[in-house]
């Protein structure tokens, strides 16, 4: 867990900013978030963990019953607490960086209606987030998001399956429909000002992390 730092050192960063970290899974976006908060962690920045997920009970209760209007606002809703979150530490001239933000449930989206041969039930999920859940989300300046294989996306995390909630996250095809919406489908989201993307394929986790931070540091300056 993130948490607000107690000291503060003097501002070198510029206030009132939202940076997105999102991306395929497995591409280290915690992981180096953490590394970050632990280097910055006493300037004016604040790093909001990724929503919680659903337990493991709900989501297959609301697989069988393919609820998944339910289960895509719940994610929603999550989000919007996290925007009364943004507010409060825009309000204590904090910048904001955020792990996982609500583009990423479009994109699950779009890859789980992909999957199921199924796009009309992304258009309909599209619609209801546009008409009642957008201008209630938090502004992002800048969305960095990172790419890597699926098959590899997959080899990363692969101790991690049994504990999974949803099993899509290592379906390939899946995540190659989640890899197209990041590729395609993103640049048609114009309520982003700014999208930086960095494979993570063939990186090292130092050589990664330096490149995130440069990019972070700078968009910040």
């Amino acid at each position: 867990m993130f948490k607000e730092s107690e000291g503060q050192k003097e501002k070198i960063f510029r206030d009132k900013i939202v940076i997105a970290i999102d991306g395929m899974p497995g591409s280290g976006k915690t992981t180096h978030l953490t590394q970050f908060c632990r280097e910055f962690g006493n300037e004016n920045i604040i790093i909001l963990p990724q929503s919680k997920d659903v337990t493991k009970e709900e989501r297959e209760e609301i697989t069988f019953h393919e609820d998944f209007e339910k289960l895509d606002r719940w994610f929603l809703d999550q989000e919007i607490e996290r925007t009364k979150l943004v507010n409060k530490y825009f309000n204590k001239g904090f910048s904001v960086l955020i792990d996982r933000p609500y583009i990423s449930i479009l994109g699950y989206c779009y890859a789980r209606a992909k999957y199921r041969n199924k796009l009309d039930e992304y258009h309909k999920f599209f619609r209801m987030f546009k008409e009642e859940y957008l201008e209630k989300m938090y502004p992002i300046d800048m969305l960095i998001i990172l790419k890597t294989d699926p098959l590899k996306s997959i080899k990363r995390r692969e101790r991690k399956f049994q504990q999974s909630a949803d099993k899509l996250w290592f379906n390939s095809n899946f995540l190659t429909h989640l890899g197209s919406f990041y590729e395609d489908q993103l640049a048609q989201l114009k309520f982003i000002k700014t999208t930086t993307n960095i494979d993570t394929s063939n990186s090292s986790a130092n050589d990664l992390y330096e490149s995130l931070k440069s990019l972070i540091k700078e968009t910040l300056k």
